[in-house]
């Protein structure tokens, strides 16, 4: 049932937590349940806990807990001292017999929301990804399938997924740059299970079947603007320098004012920049938000690992081509009013390094493969790189 339903639906926490204990199972009929650290973490969310102390059965206790058994004398002293009795969970088996928390049984069986979840680790053990990029990799939305496509050879970016963009405001809060809901354009949310678990969550049983406009487009924007950083070409071979000037941690926070430096040396060791014109620069910017009903052929480079696209294509997934034209008419007219300088994207990828025509090198003199971008009007760096060897004659 999980491998015929929404794929939205089958990477939610809940259907992937029951995929690992369905595998912990039946790796279980053949050999000794594993305990390890991972499988441990599994036990205490899906089985059902109970107290440890003296009078229990042990041989019940699905694992001996690590470092929870102390001499009876210290743990009185220590209760003495504190004035309450610690109580200690573990997972048990009662009756020789594995139960498991309560599931929903509907278009994609769960356990029932609400209840403990793996940690970050336990998940990454199980999974070998994060939560996101299982979602990504099970629901490419607007993505061509590889059946679709000539059996020729696809070169596969290694990367992983871009990091996940966060508000920078100590709270967690950002403020929103866009207003798309004045003009009433709601974004629908991806499609929720049913179920009573689902009800309890609701008094009205009516969840909002919407997002914020302006929150979700501004949140990205930012992702946008990290991910075209982070996904910046690098040279070949490991000593040399990255075309990008930018540290980790600034790629990692680039924000618009990455993209508004007219004097590209500060941002680039090396670079290939062409004066566009409002075609060119549209041109680009459709490949880095395409039309609705547009789909990506599967052998691209770049796209498939920003988590900004992904996003994209699932709003134009859900929501109407009306709103999708209307949110990326706001989003270009930001790229075109707010930016100086953006890669030349392409259909089959964000960052083209080739040599061609038409561009300008910086530094001057050399030569290459080079990060192409367009500009607005000539920058700074090539008036500055003029004077520098001016004084040098």
């Amino acid at each position: 049932m999980q491998a015929e339903g929404p794929s939205e639906l089958c990477t939610k926490p809940e259907a992937l937590l029951l995929t690992a204990a369905c595998l912990w199972l039946i790796n279980g009929l053949h050999s000794q349940l594993d305990d390890g650290s991972a499988y441990r973490k599994l036990m205490e969310v899906i089985l059902p806990l109970t107290e440890v102390d003296d009078q229990l059965d042990h041989l019940t206790l699905m694992f001996t807990p690590r470092g929870r058994y102390r001499l009876q004398a210290e743990e009185e002293e220590e209760e003495e001292e504190d004035g309450e009795e610690e109580v200690e969970l573990t997972p048990w088996n009662p009756y020789g017999v594995i139960y498991i928390r309560q599931l929903v049984i509907k278009e994609v069986p769960r356990f029932r929301t609400g209840g403990p979840s793996l940690t970050a680790a336990a998940f990454q053990a199980f999974f070998k990804a994060s939560q996101e990029e299982i979602h990504f990799r099970f629901n490419k939305t607007g993505i061509l399938p590889p059946g679709v496509l000539p059996s020729t050879r696809i070169v596969t970016n290694k990367k992983k997924l871009t990091p996940t963009y966060i508000p920078d405001d100590g709270d967690g809060v950002q403020e929103t740059i866009f207003n798309l809901s004045e003009r009433w354009i709601r974004i629908p949310h991806c499609p929720l299970d049913s179920g009573s678990d689902m009800d309890e969550e609701n008094d009205n049983n009516e969840p909002d079947s919407f997002q914020n406009a302006d929150e979700c487009i501004t949140f990205l924007w930012r992702q946008f603007l990290m991910d075209l950083a982070n996904r910046a070409p690098t040279r070949r071979g490991a000593l040399n320098p990255s075309y990008l000037k930018l540290t980790r941690d600034e790629q990692l926070n680039a924000g618009e004012d990455v993209y508004c430096h007219r004097d590209l040396s500060v941002i680039w060791n090396e670079c290939a920049y062409k004066v566009a014109t409002k075609d060119d620069w549209d041109q680009a910017v459709d490949y880095l938000f395409p039309l609705y009903g547009h789909e990506t052929p599967l052998k691209t480079q770049n796209y498939w690992n920003c988590m900004y696209y992904l996003k994209w294509k699932e709003i134009c997934q859900r929501g109407e081509k009306e709103m999708v034209e209307q949110i990326r008419g706001d989003i270009k007219s930001r790229i075109w009013d707010r930016l100086f300088w953006i890669p030349h994207a392409v259909d089959d990828s964000i960052w083209v390094t080739k040599p061609a025509k038409n561009y300008t090198r910086l530094p001057s003199g050399t030569q290459g493969a080079a990060p192409q971008i367009l500009v607005k009007r000539r920058p700074h760096g090539q008036v500055m790189n003029n004077v520098v060897a001016l004084l040098l004659i």
